[in-house]
């Protein structure tokens, strides 16, 4: 059986149930998501629409998909030729998750109906590779967290909404580190020193902007 091909908001359900476990389990008051590829957007659905006691403290994205993927271009064609419903049709018979992480998809506006996939008081970290082959652009997968804050400013004056956004950050490995073709690639990121350094610095307690280290040593 192959995993993550239902409904996106379906398996939002299904973490739902599973953080409810977790919680009760260990006493915690909140979770830290880290999730790849197709798990980010379900983080950030179940965030955004789920989340109802506000448990979640940070979500972290390796390979965002963000708004979507246009598939190198190519939904853009598809649409112009009038080919995207008999698609659609015919590809969410067997994948559903598939169509809802394409740009512009209905999920997607959905998701980003106030224009933000983002939910004010929960830290964001978007670890991203310019040579995502699977999310195009990879953009997509950024937060433009300084129009976030400036969005949310009317809706809350607790510190605690401000200081998430201030540590809430997007990160492009090849910002930090030598071209690496077995990291820098939607699947191969995930399994990246860089990523690993940059998620442990960002759940530490005494979290801070420093160096990042490239490799495990």
């Amino acid at each position: 059986m192959i995993g993550g091909v239902t409904d996106i908001r379906d398996s939002a359900k299904e973490l739902d149930e599973f953080v409810t476990k977790v919680l009760n389990a260990t006493g915690a008051n909140s979770v830290e998501f880290i999730g790849h590829s197709e798990g980010t957007v379900v983080a950030k659905w179940y965030a955004k629409f789920l989340d109802r006691h506000q448990k979640v403290n940070s979500v972290i994205s390796v390979s965002p998909v963000g708004k979507g993927s246009s598939l190198q271009g190519l939904t853009d064609v598809i649409r112009a030729f009038g080919f995207e419903k008999p698609l659609v049709d015919l590809v969410q018979q067997y994948c559903v998750a598939c169509i809802q992480l394409v740009e512009g998809s209905e999920l997607m506006q959905e998701l980003y109906e106030d224009g933000y996939d983002t939910v004010p008081g929960v830290r964001y970290l978007n670890i991203a590779t310019r040579k995502d082959q699977i999310v195009t652009p990879y953009t997509n997968g950024l937060i433009d967290f300084k129009a976030f804050q400036r969005h949310i400013t009317h809706d809350s004056s607790d510190p605690s909404v401000a200081k998430a956004v201030q540590d809430s950050k997007n990160l492009v490995i090849e910002d930090y580190c030598d071209k690496d073709p077995a990291y820098t690639n939607h699947f191969g990121l995930f399994r990246s020193p860089f990523a690993f350094h940059a998620i442990d610095a960002f759940l530490s307690p005494q979290y801070h902007d420093g160096v990042l280290s490239c490799t495990l040593s």
